[in-house]
């Protein structure tokens, strides 16, 4: 019986260790990593590295890059319209994605209000869409859509469609789409509104060409 013990207790070190070991290699690999991004993006000049699938590529097939037609997906806004991309075709679109507790998300939300108040009569239209998969509870995003009395449709992504077929992974994240509905652009966290300006004449270029 002392014997079994002492095996059982022998295991449990065994364990113990080895789930110690595992911790400090893994953030010692992260770490590394995270250096190695580091250094990569500081010798870029601090520019953003562009996967080779995010640089703009037509493909007469639906997706989430550049160059690929939106997905169509419907949404219901927050005050209970339903709405899909395609409502939208024949002018310029921007979605942005975002959650309520995101900083960044709730500093864009002022800068896309004020472009849509500028914009009006243009032929561009925005929708906000809240990832309500990631939410805690749906009082928090009711409340921040009342505070920045939001202008603009809101849609709430109760069944968490867009976040998988638009393959958001973090927030906030916005897509600006042509006219014929294909992706023009992608950026991703927080950007000045000076750009928003920049994206809309690229898009413009790109659907002109």
């Amino acid at each position: 019986m002392l014997y079994k013990r002492k095996v059982i207790s022998i295991i449990i070190l065994l364990v113990a260790f080895a789930a110690i070991f595992f911790t400090i290699y893994d953030n010692y690999y992260r770490g590394n990593n995270n250096e190695e991004l580091l250094a990569n993006y500081l010798d870029n000049d601090g520019i953003d590295l562009i996967e080779e699938e995010s640089i703009y590529k037509e493909v007469d097939s639906a997706g989430s890059v550049p160059g690929k037609f939106a997905h169509d997906l419907e949404v219901e806004t927050w005050d209970g319209e339903s709405l899909e991309i395609s409502d939208f075709k024949g002018e310029f679109l921007i979605i942005n994605f975002w959650t309520s507790w995101c900083s960044p998300c709730l500093k864009k939300l002022p800068d896309l209000i004020d472009f849509h108040e500028n914009n009006k009569n243009a032929d561009i239209s925005i929708l906000s869409i809240n990832i309500t998969g990631l939410e805690r509870n749906l009082d928090d995003v009711y409340a921040v859509i009342e505070d920045f009395n939001i202008p603009f449709p809101t849609g709430v992504d109760h069944s968490k469609q867009f976040e998988e077929k638009y393959n958001l992974h973090s927030t906030p994240t916005t897509f600006i789409i042509d006219p014929e509905g294909r992706i023009s652009d992608i950026r991703i966290g927080y950007f000045q509104s000076e750009e928003m300006y920049q994206l809309i004449a690229d898009a413009r270029d790109r659907y002109s060409n």
